[in-house]
Order: structure tokens, then C-alpha cells, then sequence
């Protein structure tokens, strides 16, 4: 439920709390809610460990990603605000599909 709240609020990142939007607030609940059942052992409901992890193609396209933002943030004319937003596209790619990964209990899903 947390996870469709996340995904409806990311139409509305105008809102915000301090500098982050409440739909980062919302998904950064959810994987400590996710990480706090994963160390208690209480993962009926959480896809199985095999289905968790990342894929060798994401994981490479993530890499290439975040390191050629990063590169050109340093020709940015503004460049801390440009690293923010290579920031949040590395929470959005890694965290994020971690997230749909283990609340998804299978492909279909």
C-alpha cells in the first residue's frame, strides 16, 4: 500500500518537506519498513531472496548511468544542484526497483 501511495505521490514532487519530496519520504519508509522485516525474518509476504536481487544488465546500466551524470554535472553551470539530482536518480534506480522487487511476489505481479 505504502508502494502505491510513493508511485501516486511521484506525480506531485512539487510538495515537499525541507528539500526532499514526500514521495521520496514515503519510499525511504518503505524500504526501512522492508529492511526492518527482512532482519526480523518476517518475509512471507516479501518476494523470495532469489527474486530480490538485481539483474547484471540493471546493475551495468546503472553504473554507466550514474557515472556519465556525474560527469556532466561537472560541466553544469550550477554543479551541487546537478550531483542532487544524479543523487536522486541513483536512489531512483537502485532503491526504488530494489523496492517494486521485493514487494512483487512474482513476474506477473
Amino acid at each position: 500500500m505504502l508502494a502505491v501511495i510513493g508511485l501516486t505521490l511521484m506525480g506531485f514532487n512539487s510538495i515537499r518537506v525541507g528539500f526532499l519530496p514526500v514521495s521520496d519520504i514515503v519510499f525511504f519508509g518503505l524500504a526501512a519498513l522492508l529492511w526492518l522485516l527482512m532482519l526480523t525474518g518476517r518475509v512471507s509476504r516479501l518476494s523470495p531472496p532469489s527474486l530480490r536481487g538485481s539483474s547484471a544488465r540493471l546493475l551495468v546500466a546503472t553504473i554507466v548511468l550514474l557515472a556519465l551524470a556525474t560527469v556532466s554535472s561537472f560541466r553544469s553551470w550550477y554543479p551541487a544542484e546537478s550531483m542532487s539530482v544524479v543523487l536522486r536518480l541513483g536512489y531512483l534506480t537502485i532503491l526504488w526497483f530494489w523496492i517494486m522487487r521485493c514487494i512483487s511476489v512474482d513476474r506477473r505481479a
